[in-house]
């Protein structure tokens, strides 16, 4: 018999099923009058030269021998040997932007994997796995909603984390990363109750969870690889989450449904390693289809494929190859802030539950009685909320150029009204928005640095790569990573060469 979820986890689900087949938008959202513009009030050119806003400032600088106009924010290179690494703590350091784990699970760029992530299994533990992988993900627009109830438009990427398994007889989960060249061991018998802090938190708390929820957990081992730039806000926690939960239920003989799964991903993030992220990273991971982006509604959790025509529009991600050192903490702080705003616009309207509720006329009004900061943010999620819809008609109907003009009014609203964005990615989108066959560019992510997602026209994507990377390495000193990306399906077992 098929374990029950949790009731936090059946009161989070708010619907019975999930049609995953290409459908209209649901009478809910379809019914939302959006006007053509809803925006203009916010609508702010992009910075033409972003590099005229920093001046060096010095006491600190990552670049030998160059200036450095980004000191203050002291970024952190992502890399296996950059000298200046160690200027943050390890944990620091093994932390992305929403307090993910960087890339501590072996990295591959491209190519296929199953064949020798089976033999270096089989080295290592002389028995032959099964494979299990999960993609991550850029989100098209819709940041930082999610946990507000709201509207996203992920889409999974031809990118994944990478768990081979295979049963042990007793009831102990061995688990390894290829990149550190490390196991860590722990009895699911008596699973320690608290986070410590070491990689293998993201395996022991999906493992617990699913454990607490009465699936049975049986002793397993793990070995763990990824071909998602981690550390770059391209979701690589869910994917090593989801990739471990499939491996679990696989090794456990019971299959878990997909809305559930993600549901107890979420909660490991939530409860076990204590970041309060969304459910959006979870769900596309779990539900995504080749050739689509997902419109999530991140309240009722219905979610709807949005086909995207990749003959016209590329997916382009632009690695700006820094994070800062204050991403860790400021997640948490902005969904402290949005819980604040709610509880003051609370008791002018009522009936809110959560930013989702207040329409941008309701707000205005009111926004003036809020501090800044709290008036700020939420002007970002409501306005977001409102652009994620209007976008949706765009794609539908094949307006990639009014697509893109959304894309950029919402890396406006992140940088001005959320402030989760930083010189960096401000100067990576400044560069590609106004090229020829953009469509449009904006940081993805939870900020502090990460990536850029771009569309870009198929015919241009080959110039318009090569001139960002020079220009982003002439106005930043730093060489970025770019990277081509195709839609992808959801998470799977592996069962031949892949």
């Amino acid at each position: 018999m098929k374990p029950c979820m949790s009731p936090k986890n059946r009161e989070k689900i708010g619907c019975t099923s999930v049609d995953q087949k290409s459908q209209p938008l649901p009478q809910h959202i379809a019914a939302v009058s959006v006007p053509q513009s809803p925006l203009q009030s916010t609508s702010f050119p992009l910075i033409a030269d972003p590099s005229a806003f920093y001046a060096p400032i010095g006491s600190y600088s990552p670049f030998p021998l160059t200036a450095n106009p980004f000191a203050p924010y002291i970024p952190i290179r992502i890399g296996d040997s950059h000298p200046f690494d160690h200027h943050v703590s390890l944990a620091e350091y093994n932390r992305d932007i929403r307090g993910f784990p960087l890339n501590v699970f072996g990295f591959e760029g491209g190519g296929r994997m199953s064949n020798s992530l089976r033999e270096e299994f089989a080295e290592r533990y002389q028995s032959k796995p099964r494979l299990f992988r999960a993609p991550g993900r850029v989100n098209l627009i819709g940041e930082h909603t999610d946990y507000n109830d709201g509207f996203v438009l992920p889409v999974a990427i031809d990118r994944f984390t990478w768990v081979a398994a295979a049963p042990r007889s007793d009831h102990q989960l061995h688990v390894t990363s290829l990149a550190y060249d490390e196991s860590a061991v722990f009895d699911m018998e008596n699973p320690c109750p608290e986070p410590s802090g070491h990689w293998s938190d993201y395996v022991r708390g999906v493992a617990t969870v699913l454990k607490q929820a009465g699936y049975p957990i049986a002793g397993a081992n793990l070995m763990i690889k990824s071909t998602i730039p981690i550390g770059a806000g391209l979701s690589s926690s869910a994917a090593l989450g989801v990739a471990v939960g499939k491996a679990l239920a696989a090794m456990g003989g019971v299959d878990i449904a997909a809305l559930d799964l993600a549901l107890f991903c979420q909660q490991s993030e939530n409860e076990f390693i204590g970041i309060r992220s969304g459910i959006m990273d979870q769900m596309i991971a779990c539900l995504a289809q080749p050739g689509h982006a997902l419109l999530i509604d991140c309240r009722s959790l219905e979610s709807t494929p949005v086909p995207i025509d990749e003959s016209k529009a590329s997916i382009v991600v632009c690695n700006t190859k820094v994070k800062h050192a204050l991403a860790g903490s400021e997640y948490n702080t902005r969904r402290l802030e949005c819980e604040e705003g709610v509880k003051r616009l609370s008791l002018h309207i009522p009936e809110i539950r959560s930013l989702r509720d207040v329409s941008l006329s309701q707000f205005q009004p009111l926004s003036r009685d809020l501090p800044e900061n709290i008036r700020i943010r939420c002007h970002h999620v409501i306005t977001e909320n409102q652009r994620v819809l209007a976008a949706i008609g765009c794609l539908q109907s094949g307006d990639l150029e009014a697509f893109g003009t959304y894309m950029g009014q919402s890396h406006q609203s992140l940088k001005d009204d959320y402030q989760v964005s930083c010189p960096e990615l401000d100067v990576m989108v400044a560069i590609a928005a106004p090229m020829e066959g953009v469509y449009g560019a904006r940081m993805t992510g939870g900020g502090f640095g990460g990536c850029t997602v771009n569309l870009i026209a198929p015919d241009a994507e080959e110039n318009c790569r090569r001139q960002i990377k020079r220009s982003y390495h002439q106005k930043t000193g730093i060489d970025p990573d770019i990277y081509s990306c195709r839609s992808t399906g959801s998470a799977e077992e592996i069962k031949g060469d892949e």
